[in-house]
């Protein structure tokens, strides 16, 4: 499993991404699509880190609110976990992804190793397999 197919299925079970209805010919499209409103970055630091984000537009109209979601839980991550992230239009706009990627594989290991959320994807089999 690539970590794009592993960051979907840590997502998926930790309850702040939809699962696809679908088989999903190319996770890191789809990880990028579900993820550039910000709204599930700031739904994921809530479950990990309860209380650590501080607003979020639920349904962003527009590029602005989109943004303010992303800059929330970067900055809700590099305030709580003192994590090293990515620039918010690394994201919002398509660039570098994988920094994307590598910081929230990062979170998820980070996460696990001090016991926040579920169970970590990166460090064990999965049986939620995304193809």
């Amino acid at each position: 499993m690539n970590s794009a197919e592993q960051t979907v299925t840590w997502l998926i079970t930790l309850g702040v991404l939809e699962s696809p209805k679908k088989t999903i010919s190319d996770p890191e499209v789809f990880l990028q699509a579900s993820l550039k409103d910000g709204v599930v970055l700031c739904r994921l630091l809530e479950r990990l880190l309860p209380g650590t984000i501080e607003k979020v537009y639920p349904e962003p109209r527009n590029e602005s609110e989109c943004l303010s979601n992303i800059r929330e839980f970067l900055r809700a991550c590099g305030a709580s976990l003192r994590l090293e992230t990515f620039d918010a239009n690394d994201l919002y706009q398509g660039q570098n992804f994988n920094k994307v990627l590598s910081s929230l594989v990062t979170l998820n290991k980070v996460t696990a190793d001090i016991g926040l959320g579920s169970d970590s994807v990166c460090a064990r089999p999965s049986s939620h397999r995304i193809k």
